[in-house]
């Protein structure tokens, strides 16, 4: 599982961006406690769909 800065950085975007991707649903990842939590897989599988 991926961090949110980690996420950040391999997006190369802001954590206002981010925030606004995840809770817009465009992006997988879970709400665990008070925290989002990304699976690297499936954050590497949205970059190449968005790369095509």
């Amino acid at each position: 599982m991926l961090c949110f800065a980690e996420v950040c950085d391999i997006l190369c975007v802001s954590r206002n961006t981010l925030y606004s991707i995840c809770r817009s649903h465009a992006i997988p990842c879970q709400r665990v406690s008070h925290q989002w939590r990304f699976r690297k897989t499936q954050i590497l599988q949205f970059l190449n769909n968005e790369s095509e």
